[in-house]
C-alpha cells in the first residue's frame, strides 16, 4: 500500500462532458453478422497515451467512469445490444466504488437481455498487486464477463491469471505467424477453449483468410476498421 501507484500519482484535477464522448464499435461472427459491440473512448486527434501523459489517472476519473456507464447503456438500450464491452484500466479494479457502479450497469442490461463484458487494457501502470487481482474477481463473481485485450502469448508477462477470463483479444497475426499462434492457443490449456476475437481486421483480404484459416476450434469473432468504422454516440 505504500507504493501504491494511485496514492502516489493521484493529482486533483477537473474534467468535464466535452472530455468524455465515446465511440461503439461493433463485433462479427465467423459468418460477419454482428454479435456485440464496443463501447470506446472518442479521443479525437490524440491516442490514449498522449492523454494519458497530463492525466495519469484520466481513465479512473470518477466522472469518465460515471459517463463511461452512461455511454453504455444508453446505446445498449438504443440498439437492442446482445453483448457490449467496456474498457477499463488496471488500476480501476481497486476502485471499491467503480466496481459497484458496473454490477449494478451488468444487473440493469440484464433487463434489457444485454449481457456486460468487461475488457482490462493492455496498459499496465500499477505493477503485481494483490488488490487488483481481488477486484477481477469480485467482477467475476458478480456474473461480469471479463476480456483480456491485446494478449501477446507471452503467458509469463500476464498480470493475471488467463483462467479468469472468458474472453482472449488478440491483435491479427502476421500470416507467416499463424500456425505458431494456432499452436499457442490450442495447447495452453489456461485459453483453450474460451472465446477468441481477432483485432484490427482492415481490409476483405484479411477477413477472407482469418475466415478461412480458423485459429481456433472454439467460438472465435473478428473486430477492425475493415468490419465497421466505430460511431461516435451521439447521446451520454
Amino acid at each position: 500500500m505504500k507504493s501504491c501507484y494511485i496514492i502516489e500519482e493521484w493529482q486533483l484535477f477537473n474534467i468535464n462532458s466535452n472530455c468524455t464522448s465515446f465511440k461503439s464499435q461493433k463485433i462479427f461472427n465467423q459468418k460477419q453478422q454482428v454479435v456485440a459491440e464496443e463501447i470506446l473512448f472518442n479521443m479525437g486527434q490524440k491516442s490514449a497515451d498522449e492523454v494519458l501523459k497530463s492525466y495519469k489517472l484520466f481513465f479512473s476519473h470518477p466522472l469518465y467512469i460515471d459517463n463511461l456507464i452512461n455511454a453504455t447503456k444508453n446505446r445498449a438500450v438504443e440498439a437492442n445490444l446482445s453483448r457490449v464491452f467496456i474498457n477499463i484500466e488496471h488500476q480501476t479494479l481497486c476502485d471499491q466504488w467503480s466496481l459497484a457502479k458496473f454490477i449494478e450497469l451488468k444487473k440493469l442490461l440484464e433487463t434489457f437481455q444485454c449481457k456486460l463484458v468487461i475488457e482490462i487494457t493492455e496498459r499496465m501502470n500499477c505493477g503485481c498487486c494483490d488488490r487488483l487481482t481481488e477486484g477481477l474477481q469480485r467482477l467475476k463473481e458478480a456474473g461480469i464477463l471479463l476480456a483480456l485485450d491485446d494478449y501477446n502469448m507471452n503467458n509469463e508477462e500476464q498480470p493475471f491469471p488467463l483462467g479468469i477470463f472468458d474472453i482472449i483479444k488478440i491483435i491479427k497475426p502476421q500470416k507467416s505467424n499463424i500456425n505458431a499462434v494456432k499452436e499457442h492457443l490450442n495447447s495452453t490449456k489456461a485459453i483453450k477453449n474460451k472465446e477468441i476475437i481477432i483485432e484490427n481486421i482492415e481490409t476483405k483480404e484479411e477477413i477472407i483468410y482469418f475466415t478461412g484459416n480458423k485459429i481456433v476450434p472454439s467460438k472465435i469473432f473478428y473486430q477492425g476498421y475493415y468490419l465497421h468504422k466505430p460511431e461516435i454516440i451521439k447521446h451520454i
